[in-house]
């Protein structure tokens, strides 16, 4: 009844899952999830509901070390842009500001400290991207 309800082909897999079922699959997104971190820009993981794209992607980012890179998981995407980019500057320790560009100029000037001052590589990763406001990635190029 659950799996009809949500409209699954078998069960999710649960946050404590440790042993991923890998059909060469998982070593592919590996091997593209490294290239990602290499040659930053923007990546998408799509697939069907309840098949571990979380998992994995928890699996992948709790393998990074944790003094190059600083994962930033946001789970919440059904908010405007302004809510999203606040969440991403509390996660970058800022405070925000109350202005839209004002708060873009905060984060970008926080990523380039990371970047440049303390060769941090920030990973922000959208789980539920769908739900994104269009305006969001109008905003990305910037």
């Amino acid at each position: 009844m659950v799996l009809q309800h949500f409209g699954l082909t078998q069960y999710p897999l649960g946050k404590g899952t440790t042993e991923l079922w890998d059909d060469g699959v998982l070593a592919h997104l590996g091997e593209r999830f490294d290239w990602l971190l290499h040659s930053p820009g923007v990546g998408l993981l799509t697939g069907e509901a309840g098949v571990g794209k979380t998992a994995a992607l928890r699996r992948l980012t709790q393998a990074l070390n944790l003094h190059r890179y600083q994962v930033i998981y946001l789970a919440e995407t059904d908010f405007g842009r302004l809510d999203l980019y606040r969440s991403l500057a509390l996660a970058l320790g800022l405070e925000g500001a109350y202005r839209r560009a004002a708060l873009w100029r905060q984060i970008k000037a926080r990523i380039e400290e990371l970047a440049d001052g303390k060769n941090v590589t920030p990973l922000w990763i959208i789980d539920e991207a769908h739900n994104l406001p269009a305006e969001f990635f109008r905003d990305l190029p910037a």
